[in-house]
């Protein structure tokens, strides 16, 4: 009996020692403005020559989110495709939930994906401030409202914007290869391609 008692202890102590296998649950979210029919996370081989789809889902008034449970031997670039909107993501074992609306995007849960979100923010604000002053400067012209003082002042403002953006570039080459690799591949036509 005691024989008994003392393996059935170390069976229940072996059970709870064991450590969750690890892996990544993604949860993807729609926002109610985002007009899409379907779903898909898709992940890119490492060369990115070809996507792997990971999941799928028929999106309906009632049901606006897709949750995805795997493994991952090594983070990937990924991405979220719903509609006419392609979101990228890092793919790797955590937590990540993914939030998406006609004009926001919302990246939580991994440090890879804080990393990448932290830079993908700060790129779209150097570029929201790029569209600002081209649109400022379209419509001074229009009104024949630009000197040559004025438009020195809007070269410098534009020049600042290209000179932010590379150095954002080469904050993130420092960063994790796959977030340098996440930028390159999602906005290479305006940085140069991360060093191997």
């Amino acid at each position: 009996m005691k024989a008994l008692i003392t393996l059935i202890v170390a069976v229940v102590l072996a059970a709870c020692g064991k450590q969750a296998e690890p892996g990544y649950r993604i949860t993807c979210t729609l926002g109610d403005d985002v007009k899409a029919d379907s779903m898909a996370i898709y992940a890119y081989s490492e060369d990115y020559r070809a996507s792997r789809l990971l999941g799928s889902h028929k999106v309906s008034a009632h049901s606006r989110s897709l949750t995805l449970e795997g493994t991952t031997d090594e983070p990937a670039v990924a991405f979220v495709r719903a509609g006419n909107r392609t979101t990228y993501f890092i793919l790797e074992n955590g937590n990540i939930d993914i939030t998406i609306g006609s004009n926001t995007v919302g990246l939580r849960g991994t440090q890879l994906n804080a990393d990448y979100y932290k830079v993908f923010a700060e790129r779209c604000g150097i570029m929201n401030l790029r569209k600002s002053l081209r649109k400022k400067y379209d419509a001074m012209v229009a009104g024949g409202e630009i000197t040559d003082s004025v438009d020195r002042q809007f070269e410098a403002a534009y020049k600042h914007t290209v000179d932010s953006l590379r150095r954002l570039h080469t904050r993130a080459s420092h960063l994790h290869p796959v977030v340098a690799k996440a930028m390159w591949y999602q906005y290479s036509h305006d940085l140069p391609a991360p060093q191997p």
